[in-house]
């Protein structure tokens, strides 16, 4: 089941570069997708 975002993007934290970015991503209409897995490291 998809997941949705309840509070307004205008309102969403905007201090960080990262913070910034994916906003601007949700505002363009873009979709986050949440991925498993693993990171070699």
């Amino acid at each position: 089941m998809p997941r949705t975002l309840t509070t307004p993007l205008d309102r969403l934290p905007r201090r960080t570069v990262l913070q910034r970015v994916v906003v601007d991503h949700l505002k363009a209409g873009r979709h986050w997708y949440w991925r498993r897995g693993r990171f070699p490291i």
